[in-house]
């Protein structure tokens, strides 16, 4: 019972090493996703906290400051604004602004020497100025306007402004994308510690109840083996004293009448009267035949020497039985083989029900049966040559009883419940062989 037990613990910690890999391996993707999600989220709000406060630059220092001095290239105009500029426009993280025109004329650039040239406008400077929106994107190094420090990229957002004369102008704010990416990794850095924890606390609450509910169903499967275990004992009990009844009852009586007949029959044979001693030999015959059917009976209900001579001995009474009727047998039997009572029972059972569908429907000349010592199980073996059946069909076949297999069916669940397997093979014209496994402990 011991190894059963180990063999369950041993399957019971694989399921919960089981759950708690694949619940770490839910919960890492998980975080992966959603710390991905929130890194999106706070690049994009970072974006849009950089549009904002463009917007309220454009129009709260740039949009009062621009005059037709400035729009005329004027260069006290230009040096005004350039101070300006400077004092509420271009900080940290904003690198430089330019004003252009709808054609894409630079009024204004705090880089110097770009005032006066031309760019072509792009889609999302044009798509800015046709729809008032503030857009963004990230600076193209490849722009004359963008002349970048090496290493740095900028996020360059596009502010439209409408001038004292009714003109539109477009500002171009551009600030360093790695602020934009700082502020998203920032608000990650906030979120992901309380996300991680809230994770990896759900899953060191699951575990617990996992183990507890695989203790559960151990003991309930324990419960169902002890069940099971006082069921086979019952029924052992209840096939000794069928047996202890029939042998002390019908069979002494048959063989005590069997005797008398006997006696009459020599009496019938001294008085000359060989009619009624021919009469009373074949009753004296028969009645002897019933009793040697009735003691095959008896070995069958419950086999005296098993727990008397051992497994070997029991399951080599068996054998006679078959070998009485003409079936060539070759038994490997372990004469030094040594089972718990339940465990030799089952292994009994197992091998007296494939030699009785052997006898009574495979109609087989030669049997081979095997009971050995295995690595840690009794090893069984019966095969037969003889008619052999369809196993699919039998296992999906709703009346079984008509076949006789159902009895190696109720062996194999026993098998299971013992911690052991029971295998079924055949086909029709090759035979049939049951192969059995069951832990020696």
């Amino acid at each position: 019972m011991r190894c059963r037990t180990w063999l369950h613990d041993r399957g019971e910690r694989w399921a919960v090493a089981q759950f708690a890999l694949s619940g770490l391996a839910a919960v890492a993707v998980i975080l992966v996703l959603v710390l991905l999600a929130v890194g999106q989220r706070g690049h994009d709000q970072a974006v849009t906290t950089a549009k904002e406060v463009t917007r309220i630059a454009a129009h709260g220092i740039a949009a009062p400051n621009i005059t037709p001095a400035l729009l005329r290239g004027d260069p006290a105009a230009l040096a005004r604004f350039d101070r300006i500029a400077g004092d509420g426009l271009v900080r940290e993280p904003v690198l430089r602004i330019v004003l252009y025109r709808p054609d894409g004329e630079i009024v204004y650039s705090s880089t110097p020497g770009l005032i006066g040239t031309r760019v072509t406008p792009d889609a999302d400077m044009r798509r800015a100025l046709r729809t008032g929106t503030t857009t963004s994107r990230v600076g193209d190094p490849a722009r004359p306007d963008n002349q970048l420090p090496e290493g740095t990229r900028l996020l360059d957002v596009y502010e439209p402004i409408t001038t004292p004369d009714g003109g539109q102008l477009l500002l171009q704010s551009c600030r360093r994308l790695a602020s934009v990416t700082a502020d998203g990794r920032q608000m990650l850095n906030t979120v992901a510690p309380f996300l991680i924890g809230g994770v990896v606390l759900l899953q060191l609450i699951n575990l617990p109840l996992a183990v507890a509910l695989m203790r559960r169903v151990r003991r309930s499967r324990r419960r169902e083996e002890a069940s099971l275990q006082q069921a086979i004992a019952a029924s052992d009990r209840e096939r000794r004293r069928l047996a202890t009844d029939l042998h002390n009852g019908v069979v002494q009586d048959l063989a005590g009448m069997s005797m008398s007949l006997a006696a009459a029959a020599n009496t019938a044979t001294a008085r000359g009267d060989v009619e009624t001693a021919r009469q009373l030999g074949a009753v004296a015959a028969e009645s002897r035949r019933t009793t040697r059917v009735l003691r095959h009976v008896l070995v069958d209900i419950y086999p005296p020497n098993l727990q008397r001579a051992g497994l070997a001995s029991a399951v080599a009474d068996l054998l006679e039985t078959v070998r009485r009727l003409d079936v060539v047998v070759d038994a490997r039997l372990d004469p030094d083989l040594e089972l718990p009572p339940d465990l030799a029972a089952l292994v009994f059972r197992v091998v007296q029900e494939a030699l009785r569908n052997v006898t009574e429907h495979a109609g087989a000349g030669r049997v081979a049966v095997a009971v050995q010592a295995g690595e840690g199980a009794v090893e069984v073996l019966v095969a037969d040559d003889g008619a052999g059946f369809d196993v699919a069909a039998e296992e999906q076949a709703a009346i079984v009883a008509a076949d006789g297999h159902i009895g190696l069916r109720l062996m194999r669940d026993l098998a299971e419940q013992a911690g052991g397997r029971l295998e079924l093979s055949s086909a029709p014209g090759t035979g049939t062989t049951v192969r059995a496994w069951v832990p020696r402990t």
